[in-house]
């Protein structure tokens, strides 16, 4: 059975680069919670509880006051409503047009941005006189007015969906802006888009390291690189076949599986350890290798299976919970315990028997009595 298990793990490893860096926020809670009834009815009748703020930065004092600022930022907002993924987007420039409007009569042909400067200085001193006592512009505008922060909401989309809307954004000023303007990105929504692949990419590193770590150790331990190296084997195969099986299952790769690795490592490199040493124990002891394996079955064999199945339950019920990252990282360590189980039993002989080095005449135990004791 070893062979079967080996080639599901080189066939489902071609699947891993199927998985991508993605998470759904707000759909982290089940749909049964009312947090999420809550999120999906502000998604469906308002502008949706997903956003980018972008401070928009002229580096010039009183720099919003341009005409060709205003000019830019009102052709942005027409540009951002035309993109499936935007909903609505928070200006200054709509303020302007509105009281350039007010301020000829409401006459709906002056609902635009004024070419003339001083008189768009006018409109924003009129703003500040008018507007009532304590309310102010400055979470809009900074107090040199050098910049502004316009707010674009999204809708229910993924990470990697956001990553996507802000490189057009960006693109878009840096092509169509009349003045030069610095555009920087900010917001909670934004910021967790980096942190799903910034996470995987440091778990990739830490499990190589944790992997040579552990080998390192335990062929110091037993004092044998053979022993050391073969126990990569029981250790990878499982995280491989598991995480295959994800890319080509679901495709998606968030914080909760990510850090399922490093969880599941700690877990199944017990199985190795104690596998691995009782074997040694018992070839120490004179005995063959079918014998030193038989031996070992009997030993730890009952024990493996016991807390496996134990563990493995224990993760199970955990994938039952309403909250999706507690739901994957019990579904994907339960899998991954099991599958360890297996390839302990099924692999791990089977390497040792084919690395094992032994004469050519051992067809029997040298010390039968220490079978028997």
């Amino acid at each position: 059975m070893a062979i079967p298990v080996l080639l599901t793990c080189v066939v489902l490893g071609t699947q891993i680069s199927k998985n991508q860096y993605n998470d759904l926020l707000f759909e982290f809670f089940g749909e049964r919670m009312e947090i999420r009834q809550d999120l999906d009815y502000v998604v469906k009748n308002f502008n949706g509880v997903m956003s980018i703020n972008y401070m928009i930065d002229t580096e010039v004092e009183n720099g919003i006051k341009s005409p060709q600022y205003q000019s830019t930022l009102n052709r942005f907002k027409g540009w951002a409503l035309l993109q499936p993924e935007i909903t609505n987007v928070d200006i200054i420039s709509d303020r302007v047009k509105r009281l350039n409007q007010v301020l000829h009569d409401d006459d709906q042909e002056y609902y635009r941005i004024p070419e003339s400067a001083p008189l768009l200085i006018d409109i924003f001193t009129f703003y500040e006189m008018t507007i009532p006592s304590g309310v102010d512009i400055n979470y809009q505008v900074d107090r040199t007015y050098s910049s502004t922060r316009v707010t674009v909401y999204l809708k229910n989309i993924t990470t990697e969906q956001v990553k996507r809307v802000h490189q057009s954004i960006a693109q878009w000023f840096s092509i169509h802006s009349q003045v030069a303007l610095k555009v920087v990105p900010t917001g909670p929504d934004y910021m967790f888009s980096f942190i799903t692949s910034r996470t995987v990419e440091s778990m990739k590193i830490g499990t190589i390291l944790a992997f040579l770590m552990i080998s390192l150790t335990i062929a110091i331990a037993l004092k044998s690189v053979r022993f050391g190296i073969i126990s990569l084997i029981p250790n990878i195969i499982p995280l491989v076949i598991t995480f295959g099986l994800w890319g080509v299952l679901v495709g998606e790769v968030g914080m909760a599986v990510a850090s399922v690795s490093v969880i599941a490592l700690g877990l199944i490199i017990d199985d190795t350890v104690h596998f691995i040493s009782k074997y040694q124990y018992y070839r120490a002891n004179d005995l063959s290798v079918d014998s030193a394996l038989e031996n070992t079955f009997k030993t730890v064999g009952v024990a493996l299976l016991t807390t496996t199945l134990i563990i493995g339950a224990g993760f199970a019920v955990l994938s039952l919970s309403s909250f999706k990252p507690n739901a994957q990282t019990g579904l994907l360590t339960s899998l991954i315990v099991l599958l360890a189980l297996v390839v302990t039993y099924v692999v791990t002989p089977f390497v040792i028997r084919i690395t094992e080095i032994k004469p050519s005449n051992e067809h029997q135990d040298k010390a039968p009595h220490k079978r028997a004791a």
